[in-house]
Formats: C-alpha cells, structure tokens, sequence
C-alpha cells in the first residue's frame, strides 16, 4: 500500500538539506520500534528497482511523525516531511526496497535488522529475493549498513564483519536500474561535459548494467568512491573488465595513505577479463577506489563487479554498534543482593523499573510483578504505585516475593503501566 504524496514529494537529505523527489509518495511501507520511538519508512515509487530509504519518525504510533535527526534544523522540527535513512542511498538501500525489520533484543543491545525486497529472481536485482542488514542506532537515528557479510551474535546482539565483505556500494553498477550518467554512490568527472561516463547494458554474472568510459571525441574522464571507516589492514582490489585498447593511460586504482596502486587496462580486452590490484595496504581507514581513462576518440572500457576486500589474517571485525543510547523506560527482575536475574530460581526476587517522564505533567506508574504456573495459572503478585513528577526521571521498586513459597511457579512477568492499563514499555517474562 502506497503513502499518498501530500508530505512525500520532499525529503531531508544528510547534510539536512531538503531535496526534492523525482516521484511524489512512498510506497514498501513497514514499521519497526526502538527504545521508545516508532519509525514508519517506505521507498521510492520505482516499481521493481531499488530505492532510498524513508523515515518517519515519532514518540506515538498514532502520530505526529514529525521528529528529525540531529542534523536536521531545530528550527524545523514541526516539518512533517521525511528523512532519509543514513547509509541507504549510496547503493540504494543494497538493491532493495523496504520489506520488513526484524529487531533481536540481545543481552548487550537491541539490534534492528532490515530486510529489503529483491522480488523476484528473473528480475536481474542480484543474487537473493531478500537482502538481510543490520542498522545502527545513534541516539534515536538509524542508519544503515551496506555490508554483503556479516555475522550476528543471537545473544548478545551484537555483530561484526564478515572476512569476505565487500566495502564497496553499488559495485555492480545495476542500483539505478536505468541509464544514467551519474551512477548511484560514485563521482564522475570528465572533460566532455559527463558525456564520458554513466552505465551501458553489460553484465558479467548478474544485473543488467555495467560501468563504462567512451565517447565519440578525445576524452579523459574519472569515476570514484571514496570509502570511509574501514578497518585497517591489507585490501585486495578485484574487477571484472572488457576494454577497446588504444587509451594513452587506462587503469583501476586504489589510492590510500597518499599511495596509489593501479592496474592497466588500456590493452584490448574483447572478453570479460578478470583484473586485481593487489598489497592494498590501508591505515588510516579511507580508500579511494576508481576508474580512469585518458582515451582516444571511440574507445572505452567497462567495468563490472568490482570488489574490495580485506584479506583475512584472524581479525575479528567488529560492527558499528549503538551508541549514545537513550534513557528509556526499562524493567528488570532482581535478587535480594540487587543483582539482575535472568532465569527464574529460587530465594527472593523484586521487579524494578527505571522510568522517564517527558510530560509536563504527573504520570501515575504501576509496576507489576506476576508469577504464574506452567498453565499461566497466577500463583502470585506484587504490585507497586508510584507518581512520576513532570520532566523527570526515577526508579520504582516492588517489595520482594520469595519464589520457594511457590513451589508451581515456572515463570514470572512484569508490567509497567500508566494511568491504568496504558504500557509504558514492553512486558518482560523471566522462565
């Protein structure tokens, strides 16, 4: 179902620009929940093509979604246009479209994980009908982790790199889905007036679309993508290419640390011809990875499938975790030592809850602790009611309860609630 085009026809970009969209409306409309703030996103309206990620964002599921990143001008927080979800539009959210979210609350933190739509497997999007990301929460923003491998600890929620990941976005060239240009999450540069660069239909394995270098004229021409946060160590540079021949000077280049590593591709290449640059030795986290071309009149190359890697010497990698993690409303059970219980047992247990008021008023809190039998009979209950004051925070506690005294007890849960019945965050359940 597609969101109408009232709010949608622009959007705040990164740098907290508003852009306006080539097509009004959204559509892939999913939701997901963090901490205590809902996320409402959709894509572009481009059929079967992968899309920029759209974020409304709000404090109630009912609205407003009006809430912005950080970067985002205070003195436009009351604007109910979207933002666009960090990460996502270098390679258009990885060849997706919005799908659905999946969050895993792990011992260590909470990870939300994406999931966009490939569709199909005839519509040459790349291999998978789903593309399966991890996010990262600064504060309340998500942003988005373009990573082909990764690893989740279905513990702790915590996840690192995988050794193959390839740190390159949109390296099959087949993002934009049409003929461009500018391909999506590269700079071109030329001296025929961009005339030089863009797509052409070729593929080497999937997709429909390759890079390419030509024109009708003399030219020189440079596409680049600068990467940024890697981690450092020996990268491999890998690139599938076809070339006329002829060029003055054609090569694939890596440039990192103010050294350049380069290989030639001005010798003809009929053929898909596999081309790796090698000994990529990266310290300071920043890679420049590109194609240039100081060519004759009608001659090109094309580029597809590039890759860049970090050869595997035992290094955990680790992901970008959250950070700057909001206070929020939490529920934990406790023994009479104050420490937190994360499987039910024996001895005296308290529920305790750490709560936030951003209202400028009272809010009456209930805390419940409920202990129930294998058939959710309750065996037992303590209840606390506490008032928190306006735009401040505090914890509530029940008294204890002694779980030996209830010998049929299999598990217990706990309830914060306002005024009543209204959840002020979700039930936790202890077995």
């Amino acid at each position: 179902m597609g969101v109408g085009s009232g709010s949608t026809g622009s959007y705040y970009d990164e740098d907290g620009s508003v852009q306006k969209k080539d097509k009004g409306g959204i559509e892939g409309d999913c939701m997901f929940k963090y901490k205590d703030h809902y996320y409402f996103t959709g894509s572009d309206l481009y059929g079967w093509r992968g899309s920029r990620v759209y974020v409304f964002e709000s404090e109630d599921i009912l609205g407003d979604y009006k809430l912005k990143p950080d970067y985002v001008d205070a003195s436009k927080a009351s604007s109910n246009l979207p933002y666009i979800m960090p990460g996502a539009k270098y390679s258009y959210a990885h060849n997706s479209q919005t799908g659905f979210y999946y969050t895993l609350h792990g011992s260590k933190q909470d990870t939300v994980i994406y999931c966009g739509d490939r569709w199909c497997d005839f519509g040459t999007h790349g291999i998978g009908y789903n593309q399966w990301v991890p996010l990262t929460m600064d504060g309340y923003t998500p942003h988005f982790n373009d990573l082909s491998q990764w690893r989740l600890d279905a513990e702790t929620g915590e996840w690192t790199i995988g050794d193959g990941n390839n740190y390159i976005a949109n390296n099959e060239f087949d993002a934009d889905r049409v003929d461009v240009k500018s391909l999506t999450g590269w700079e071109h540069s030329d001296s025929v007036g961009g005339a030089a660069g863009g797509n052409v239909k070729a593929k080497r394995f999937h997709g429909n679309y390759a890079a390419k270098h030509s024109a009708d004229t003399d030219y020189t021409a440079r596409m680049k993508q600068t990467i940024k946060d890697l981690p450092d160590g020996t990268y491999t540079l890998r690139a599938s290419v076809m070339s006329s021949g002829g060029q003055n000077e054609c090569v694939l280049y890596a440039n990192s640390g103010n050294k350049e590593y380069t290989a030639s591709l001005k010798s003809k290449m009929s053929n898909w011809t596999d081309i790796v640059v090698k000994d990529i030795v990266i310290e300071n986290g920043e890679c420049e990875v590109g194609l240039y071309s100081d060519a004759i009149a009608n001659s090109y190359v094309r580029i597809d499938d590039l890759y860049l890697t970090r050869n595997y010497d035992g290094t955990v990698i680790d992901g970008k975790l959250n950070k700057n993690i909001p206070v929020t409303n939490t529920l934990t059970l406790k023994n009479a030592q104050g420490e937190t219980v994360t499987e039910l047992g024996s001895g005296e247990v308290y529920a305790e809850a750490a709560y936030i008021n951003k209202d400028s008023k009272n809010k009456e809190l209930t805390l419940y602790m409920v202990l129930y039998d294998k058939d959710g009979i309750l065996q037992s209950v303590r209840v606390k009611n506490e008032t928190a004051t306006p735009n401040n925070n505090g914890t509530i506690r029940t008294e204890n309860m002694n779980i030996s005294d209830n010998s049929e007890a299999v598990y217990v849960k706990l309830f914060l609630w306002e005024d009543g019945m209204k959840p002020l965050c979700g039930a936790v359940t202890i077995n």
